[in-house]
């Protein structure tokens, strides 16, 4: 089954005012197959073993209707050069069908 994956970094930063924001930022975005899973089920247990616990659903609006199409997952995950700790969010959107359009744009 194909697999859209986005993993994002959130930081918690202080504002001047005392204030405290989440700031997310997108470090990797691809279409993987995962030939080991079958249904969708399958997609939720094994991102839930690689990614952290499910902490919501992603949504999209179809013709006015809210309609969940995949999990956010979340984890504390360490730098590779310190011993500081991030929220590592992931994204997991299954696929009936994944198909790569070509635009192409003439200079004249």
């Amino acid at each position: 089954m194909k697999v859209q994956i986005d993993i994002c970094e959130t930081k918690e930063v202080e504002q001047p005012n005392g204030d405290v924001e989440s700031k997310s930022s997108r470090f990797y975005s691809e279409v993987e197959n995962w030939d080991i899973c079958e249904t969708t089920s399958d997609v939720y247990k094994a991102a839930m073993r690689e990614y952290g616990r499910c902490s919501s659903k992603v949504y999209i609006d179809n013709n006015g209707k809210t309609k969940s199409i995949g999990w956010v997952f979340q984890k504390r995950v360490k730098y590779e050069d310190c011993k500081e700790t991030y929220l590592q969010e992931t994204w997991i959107v299954p696929l009936k069908s994944h198909e790569v359009k070509t635009i192409v744009e003439y200079a004249l």
